[in-house]
């Protein structure tokens, strides 16, 4: 993407990903993190685009904000959303030693499952290649400060049948911090918790999730 990257645009881009792969049908998706988060913000705004949905390892965001304030264990946890905030400085600590941060967040957020060496190879040429872009996503969440706060708004009421994914050893968001976000799912919605496996549930149990989501799919 050039420019500046800005929750409202990334709205904007799943909606025209959408209109472009579907335009006389409404759609499935299955979005995780960051997917999951802007799924949300998309189903609130668009919700004509949606059969069902499924999300993944982030629940509504405003949930989510929320346990970052008021848990201490998950703001612990979330340190790396503020720090992402420091611009270069932020950007420096990211890439240096080969991206050692970014590993060090891997193995705590999925303890339970190892990259290969080749696999970090690919993962490390792709953030080398497109940094800060990866980073800008966070501040993202909050600038600028008011359209960003305006997106969150628009996400409280989400009106498109939702099934909830979670590793139960997901070691960058406790279960805890989905606890309320039923609170704005106006449509059916049920939670799915996966033993044994941690942040990447579309890597650690592929098939799964799509066991889930063929079974949320088939109403």
């Amino acid at each position: 993407m050039d420019g500046p990257i800005t929750t409202e645009q990334l709205v904007k881009d799943i909606k025209s990903l959408i209109d472009a792969i579907s335009p006389n049908k409404k759609v499935f998706i299955v979005a995780h993190d960051w997917g999951a988060a802007l799924t949300y913000l998309t189903l609130s705004q668009y919700p004509q685009l949606f059969l069902r949905a499924v999300t993944a390892s982030v629940p509504h965001p405003t949930v989510f904000f929320k346990s970052i304030v008021t848990k201490p264990s998950q703001f612990k946890k979330s340190w790396y959303i503020l720090f992402f905030q420091l611009g270069p400085l932020a950007d420096y600590f990211v890439s240096r030693n080969n991206f050692s941060l970014i590993e060090k967040l891997w193995r705590t957020w999925s303890p339970g499952y190892a990259l290969s060496a080749s696999q970090w190879n690919i993962i490390k040429e792709c953030l080398s290649q497109s940094m800060p872009k990866p980073v800008m996503y966070y501040r993202a969440m909050f600038w600028p400060p008011l359209p960003a706060l305006k997106q969150l708004r628009a996400a409280n009421k989400v009106h498109t049948p939702l099934l909830y994914v979670h590793g139960v050893e997901d070691g960058c968001i406790n279960l805890e911090s989905r606890r309320g976000q039923e609170n704005y799912f106006m449509a059916a919605h049920q939670e799915v918790l996966l033993e044994g496996v941690g942040h990447f549930v579309a890597l650690e149990a592929p098939d799964r999730l799509a066991q889930e989501a063929h079974r949320w799919f088939q109403g």
